[in-house]
């Protein structure tokens, strides 16, 4: 290193003489003096290597906590460099010059970043704290109370930077001892100064060869100058570390990283530790050139606590952080392309397969073989399915319908199917039931999917929880829906193309067909002849029994079938039961019809425009699910009355005095008036829960009773025995 390059390092860190020479404000010194006293007497007699660090922790941040409202700006990007860069070529000169362990006609190298031409030294502070550091005894408690009055006068800096400005102190003081050792031979003044400073003595000490007591001294100069740089080397370590965990956390949220609210959480008691090693490192240096004398073993213990500090909790943390770092930016690079999407194949590869994987495939399911991925969606419209592994078999038969009619529509090669799994952690359980379910499956899957990035955008940003949704993705790789099952399951094919098009355009058409046909294939046929249906359900046996005898002795009323004004209307009436055969609950059929109703009412509740009095409808017999009995008159594929099973009943139960109108006014008119009765004596208002909802709901619905304001509000359930539950649930109650 030449003489010239490290005087102009040191110099970076000198102001102007003006700036030496700056007067003080009033009652400085004497401020000064009382906080220095203060800390004196807090810190007087403590050895740090008799308090645990969580004590430790506790003494220095109630009182050494930093102050916003005060605070100097100091550069620290710029000064850390500078001071990494003055020990490292210090630490060389020691080693080369001093210890001779290197060869004098080594260059070394460094990768130096001149400080910008804005930068100010904030050489003031530093001289204040090398006046901390300067000629003091070598004691832990010694050393405990100088670190305690550094933080004092460093209160209102953040933690790292009361660490940087120490360092910063230290490494002038350190840079001049190691600028004097190199240039005293060749030049005078220096000579002199390495004189007066002491320098000369040690840097003659590898020449001590005389005598025995003079060889002793050599060889403990030269043990401590080399434990010195060690344990400068192991503090510059530490406080790049804390630097590097400031810096992540002004970059990124600790939600995102928690690591790092943990490793935060550390950082007073680190930088406490990095500071007192400086303290030491200093006094060591002291003792060298006051021919002091000196513990060689003294440095040893702060450099094992800072060893330990190092490895055992600054780098885990840092390695976590940034292998969670690396997530975070993989994740805003998910964002950042699903925001101006360009292509579909790019799209998948970012949010499916991290950077590494340079040819990354799908399974496919129909040809049982790997493909790219650029070959299996590129220019083509994608229907991605995301589930857990549990209780997808409906899900399957829904999209195995869309796939037959995508292949008998002559849609196939333009629409493709594609399966991602959501499983963490993969194990062997999981990968045989994957395996098992893909079989089932005759398209597209991202086998064992378990890209971290991905995952996350899927869950945050697709509102993926539990139950399976299906992203639709056109060519350019933009989301046209974002969830599609609920169209899927109440429509199959008829769904096509599957877009926001198709919820205005199915929201406009009857729903009882597609929702009460796959219960009961009867349904098509009445529906075409205009019957009269009486569909109903509940969980009250006697009640759905009741109904079933009362619906049918009403059809085979004579009033029906022979008045000669109703006879030619044709009248039919007929009941369907939900559940099963009467008597006779099927869970299955209940499960899978509530099911069908829940995924209905989320195709409409955003399309209330379109189709307002379909979405009342579907709302109002959702909020039947959990009542004893519900009925729906439709005729055809229109309804006509949803009801409570109990105020439906009563109607029923009181035909003989009705009938009579029936000729005039007609059936459901007829029927309709005195149910509106019944509900005016038995007036109830109800509440409807969906679980999992991936779509946005309306903060607000309006109750079906009472018209008034219906409240969105949060439900915790116990899903115990329930794999794979989160336990949300989104319950509708009655607002006020």
């Amino acid at each position: 290193m030449s003489s010239s390059n490290g005087t102009n390092i040191v110099k970076e860190l000198l102001p102007a003489r003006a700036e030496l020479l700056q007067a003080r404000a009033p009652g400085y010194q004497q401020q000064q003096q009382q906080q220095l006293q203060h800390a004196d007497h807090q810190a007087a007699l403590i050895n740090p290597f008799h308090i645990a660090d969580d004590k430790l922790v506790d003494h220095i941040y109630g009182y050494y906590v930093h102050s916003t409202d005060d605070q100097k700006p100091v550069d620290l990007v710029s000064l850390f460099g500078l001071v990494k860069s003055i020990l490292k070529h210090s630490i060389h000169v020691v080693d080369n010059i001093v210890l001779g362990t290197s060869t004098g006609a080594t260059q070394l190298q460094f990768d130096e970043r001149i400080p910008p031409s804005s930068f100010n030294s904030p050489y003031c502070t530093l001289r204040d704290i090398s006046t901390q550091l300067t000629c003091k005894p070598l004691s832990e408690e010694k050393a405990h109370t100088t670190t305690i009055s550094i933080l004092n006068k460093l209160r209102s800096y953040s933690w790292e930077a009361k660490a940087i400005l120490t360092l910063a102190a230290f490494a002038v003081d350190y840079g001049e001892f190691a600028l004097l050792a190199e240039v005293q031979s060749s030049d005078h003044l220096a000579k002199l100064l390495a004189t007066l400073t002491e320098i000369s003595r040690i840097t003659l000490a590898k020449r001590f060869t005389t005598s025995q007591p003079l060889l002793q001294q050599r060889d403990s100069i030269l043990i401590i100058l080399k434990e010195l740089n060690g344990l400068i080397n192991l503090t510059l370590q530490v406080v790049d570390s804390i630097f590097e965990l400031e810096r992540l956390s002004n970059i990124y949220d600790k939600k995102e990283v928690p690591e790092l609210s943990i490793a935060l959480q550390q950082i007073p008691v680190d930088v406490y530790w990095a500071i007192i090693s400086i303290v030491i490192s200093a006094t060591q240096v002291n003792c060298l050139t006051c021919d002091v004398t000196y513990k060689q073993e003294f440095m040893f213990y702060y450099a094992q606590k800072l060893s330990n500090i190092r490895a055992i909790k600054l780098k885990r943390s840092l390695n976590i952080c940034k292998e969670k770092k690396g997530e975070v930016d993989a994740y805003r690079n998910i964002v950042s392309v699903m925001q101006k999407p360009t292509e579909i194949a790019e799209v998948l590869r970012v949010l499916l397969f991290p950077q590494e994987v340079k040819r990354p495939q799908f399974y496919d399911g129909s040809a049982k073989e790997l493909v790219d991925v650029d070959l299996a969606v590129r220019t083509k419209d994608v229907l991605i399915f995301i589930s857990i592994l549990d209780d997808i078999d409906d899900e399957i038969l829904s999209l195995k319908e869309v796939d037959d009619y995508l292949k008998t529509s002559k849609n196939d090669h333009q629409y493709k199917i594609l399966w991602i799994p959501i499983v963490d952690p993969w194990n062997e359980t999981q990968k045989n039931k994957f395996e098992n379910l893909r079989l089932k499956m005759p398209w597209y899957v991202a086998d064992y999917f378990s890209y971290k990035p991905g995952q996350r955008y899927i869950n945050e940003d697709w509102q993926f929880k539990k139950d399976p949704i299906v992203v639709v993705m056109n060519p350019r790789g933009k989301v046209v829906s974002i969830d599609a099952m609920p169209l899927i399951r109440v429509w199959g094919g008829k769904a096509f193309p599957f877009d926001e098009a198709a919820f205005q355009r199915l929201n406009q058409a009857n729903w009882i067909e597609p929702i009460m046909v796959k219960v009961d294939p009867r349904v098509t046929n009445l529906i075409k002849i205009r019957s009269y249906i009486f569909f109903y359900g509940g969980v009250d046996k006697d009640c759905t029994q009741r109904f079933n005898y009362t619906v049918q002795k009403i059809g085979n009323d004579p009033i029906i079938n022979e008045d000669p004004i109703i006879k030619d209307e044709r009248i039919t009436i007929v009941p369907i039961y939900i559940g099963g055969g009467i008597g006779v609950t099927d869970h299955a059929i209940t499960t899978r019809f509530w099911s069908n109703v829940e995924n209905l009412f989320l195709t409409k509740i955003n399309q209330t425009e379109i189709d307002r009095q379909g979405t009342k409808e579907v709302q109002r017999l959702l909020t039947y699910r959990s009542e004893p009995g519900w009925a729906v008159l439709s005729k055809g594929p229109n309804v006509k009355v949803i009801g409570h099973g109990n105020t439906m009943l009563k109607a029923l139960d009181d035909f003989e005095k009705w009938k009579g109108l029936i000729p005039s006014k007609g059936f459901e008119r007829t029927f309709k008036e005195f149910h509106d009765q019944k509900i005016s004596e038995d007036y109830r208002c109800s509440y409807l829960y969906i679980m999992n909802i991936a779509r946005k709901i309306p903060d607000y619905i309006s109750c079906e009773t009472c018209s008034h304001k219906v409240a969105v509000c949060k439900l915790y359930q116990c899903c115990h025995g329930y794999d794979g539950a989160d336990g949300n649930l989104t319950v509708a109650k009655e607002g006020i």
